[in-house]
């Protein structure tokens, strides 16, 4: 999945994990009447039903984005070339995390409806657990995006080869983890094209993008880069 869809999506998934956790805790603070017979044996909320509504929703729109994000995430950890990272297996485990809890606030909702204090709690959880995934990525995918800097028309046109081919293999937490120097980034590309050529399911490296994708590498994540905003301050 592009870099850019992934990273919206992540600040979408946040932003529904917080809002349905304390719409959770709002609707909970309605008392629950008694309903014998019915499916939840702590009685029927009181809660105003266009609310809860809305928080079903949040809810199912959650749970879509987990999925594909989810079915997009897992395939790349195979597709280190010498291992995932830390921050990957970071990040991978925290995105792994709230599948249990997500199942197990389905089961309560639809057959244990008798744990159904457990709920805010599980939101709270599932929340706490989406903070900490967007923490960890958020400031590398948005550098790697290049947000809020002032590109070239050589270095946009490197970011669009960059996004498209760089990321098909590496995380952009590996890619901005230190800066790099001109050279440093050309024997990176060469090293990468490489690579690519013999990996079947990897996109090849066109030669004629290496100027363009380390004049953007050294932009966003290079020593270039670095004093171009050092003199910027000044």
């Amino acid at each position: 999945m592009n870099l850019a869809w992934t990273f919206w999506l992540g600040v979408a998934f946040l932003g529904i994990a917080v809002v349905n956790s304390m719409l959770a805790r709002w609707l909970w603070s309605f008392p629950m009447a008694p309903d014998p017979g019915g499916p939840d044996p702590n009685g029927k909320s009181t809660a105003p039903r266009f609310w809860t509504q809305i928080h079903r929703a949040l809810g199912l729109t959650f749970v879509a984005i987990y999925s594909v994000m989810l079915a997009a995430m897992l395939p790349r950890l195979w597709q280190y070339q010498e291992g995932p990272t830390a921050a990957a297996l970071i990040h991978a485990t925290l995105g792994i995390a709230i599948g249990p809890i997500l199942f197990t606030k389905v089961l309560i909702l639809r057959r244990w409806q008798r744990f159904g204090k457990r709920l805010p709690l599980l939101g709270f959880s599932m929340a706490a657990l989406t903070l900490g995934l967007m923490a960890l990525v958020s400031q590398p995918s948005a550098q790697a995006l290049g947000l809020g800097a002032s590109l070239s028309q050589t270095e946009t046109m490197g970011r669009a080869a960059f996004v498209r081919d760089c990321l098909q293999c590496h995380g952009a937490s590996t890619v901005m983890e230190e800066p790099r120097d001109r050279r440093d980034w050309e024997e990176i590309f060469e090293e990468m094209q490489e690579i690519a050529a013999k990996t079947p399911t990897a996109r090849p490296l066109r030669p004629s993008d290496e100027p363009a994708i380390t004049a953007y590498l050294l932009a966003i994540r290079g020593e270039d880069g670095r004093r171009r905003r050092v003199r910027g301050r000044d």
